[in-house]
């Protein structure tokens, strides 16, 4: 029976659903579709770089080669509705696992879990890093098991998740950092609690478990190497100078601000209630906060993190926690006599609340990812269209010039015709040639030498920029294209020298 507890329940998750659905436009989103068709058309992952002519053959670490194929796969069956879908469906699933970590009443845990979901939603965009949003979101809901529920099988399964994580994002590195904070939180309360006596039975099932998450790193195709893999990415400068998401949260942006409302909300219940989380989750909660503080991309795990000491510290305070009476009350009508007909009624009503919000749900998902609506999102969002179906049917000289940002739009579209300048694959091109790139396009002193170096012919470059200006004033450069979001230039013929075809 739909009764109005589980009414509730499906409701919120309704809910996450339908906010957890849009149209799948992200700059790096397009590269990762690339190389998922590439692994699927090849029948191999990728061990060099096959998509910029800049760094054509050098190593390339692809560490998000499965969810790659998955995101292709769902790409090929539904196009990218079944892109966006499957996003929405990770995203959904994530919050899932929340749900039975979390204390009080149905009404207050839904209001956080909605909460959790507006926190985490600039996350939610279709690359390998929503894995890790969905693995982190398993590994809380087993660490839970096996401590507040003393469940001991909980254990068992995570040196698998990590085989699996190792595979998917180089975030598996924030996976392992939670089960370490989480061994340190447990055995340094208990050692306080028991003035200094730590069993073999306590220590050794977390010892073996962390141990062996550590030891199953190498099972990738890439070996060792992802043992530092994260932290040589998380440490360029680059990313940190001229990438939006590697910046600290702007709490001036509206879509921010959930953020600090959740830490600041944090901050007063700690403060009122009767006695403090366990330190694991304490441990935990500090490392995260400190995390997103540094970098915007944190944002969705912190959420992940923090949702459940929120619940659990708010149902110790008065009023706040209802569960008990909800069960009572639920419990009183069912055993009073007449109400067996009240309740079929009830439960009839609540399906139809159900139908009629799902396909509310449906059709929000159906306008979002329409062929419309995303074509129009590819525009609000800047990507050339215009000038790709030019590049398409004109075909200037290859080697291309093009802006950061659109380079995962031109792999996507335009490989193995063209192979891009940059893209998003900041590892892959590291601080030294991304600093060559900035000089560049901010069209500074030298600009020409650069572009000279690596024989580019043709410039795609956003309207507007400063190399706009610069190779409009330039007499090494002619115009060929114009629209306002993009134009080309060629590199003009000069006595002795041609264009080269790439």
């Amino acid at each position: 029976m739909l009764d109005g507890r589980r009414l509730v329940i499906v409701v919120t998750f309704i809910a996450i659903f339908a906010m957890a659905v849009r149209t799948p436009i992200d700059p790096d989103g397009w590269w990762h579709l690339a190389t998922g068709r590439w692994i699927v058309r090849e029948g191999r992952i990728p061990h060099r770089d096959p998509f910029s002519h800049t760094m054509a053959g050098q190593p390339w670490v692809d560490n998000g080669w499965l969810p790659q194929i998955a995101l292709y796969l769902a790409y090929r069956l539904l196009g990218m509705a079944g892109v966006g879908l499957l996003v929405a469906l990770q995203a959904t699933l994530a919050l899932a696992f929340l749900w039975p970590q979390m204390r009080g009443g149905v009404f207050p845990r839904a209001f956080l879990l909605v909460f959790a979901a507006t926190v985490s939603s600039p996350v939610w965009t279709p690359r390998p890093q929503m894995t890790t949003y969905l693995f982190t979101a398993l590994l809380t809901f087993l660490l839970h098991r096996y401590r507040v529920q003393e469940d001991r099988r909980a254990l068992y399964p995570i040196p698998l998740l990590f085989v699996l994580w190792v595979n998917v994002h180089a975030g598996y590195v924030l996976g392992l950092l939670l089960l370490g904070l989480s061994f340190l939180g447990e055995v340094l309360e208990r050692l306080w609690k028991e003035r200094g006596q730590l069993t073999v039975r306590l220590w050794r099932p977390w010892f073996l478990t962390s141990l062996a998450a550590l030891l199953v790193v190498p099972l990738n195709p890439y070996g060792p190497r992802m043992w530092s893999y994260p932290f040589y990415n998380a440490g360029q400068q680059f990313a940190r100078q001229y990438i939006a998401e590697w910046a600290s949260p702007d709490f001036h942006q509206l879509h921010n601000q959930p953020l600090i409302w959740m830490v600041l909300l944090i901050l007063a219940v700690l403060g009122l209630s009767r006695r403090p989380p366990p330190l694991a989750d304490l441990l935990n909660l500090l490392a995260f906060t400190y995390l997103t503080f540094q970098s915007q991309r944190a944002m969705g795990l912190f959420a992940l993190v923090a949702t459940p000491l929120l619940s659990a510290s708010l149902s110790q305070l008065r009023g706040w926690s209802d569960e008990g009476k909800e069960l009572q009350r639920s419990e009183a009508l069912t055993d009073t006599p007449g109400t067996v007909q009240r309740w079929r009624g009830q439960g009839a009503l609540n399906v139809g609340i159900v139908i009629v919000l799902l396909l509310a749900a449906l059709t929000k998902a159906y306008v979002a990812l329409s062929p419309e609506t995303l074509a129009q999102a590819e525009r609000e969002q800047g990507f050339p269209a215009d000038a790709l179906a030019w590049l398409r049917q004109e075909r200037p000289p290859a080697p291309l010039f093009n802006p950061y940002n659109w380079g995962g739009y031109l792999i996507w579209h335009l490989y193995p015709d063209y192979r891009v300048f940059v893209d998003g694959r900041a590892d892959l091109y590291g601080d030294d040639f991304l600093f060559q790139y900035a000089q560049v396009a901010l069209a500074k002193p030298g600009w020409e030498a650069i572009l000279d170096r690596y024989g580019v012919q043709t410039a795609l470059v956003e309207a507007k920029s400063p190399l706009a200006g610069a190779m409009a004033a330039s007499p090494a450069w002619e115009p060929l294209y114009e629209d306002g979001q993009a134009l080309v230039f060629r590199r003009k013929r000069t006595a002795g020298r041609l264009p080269t075809e790439d």
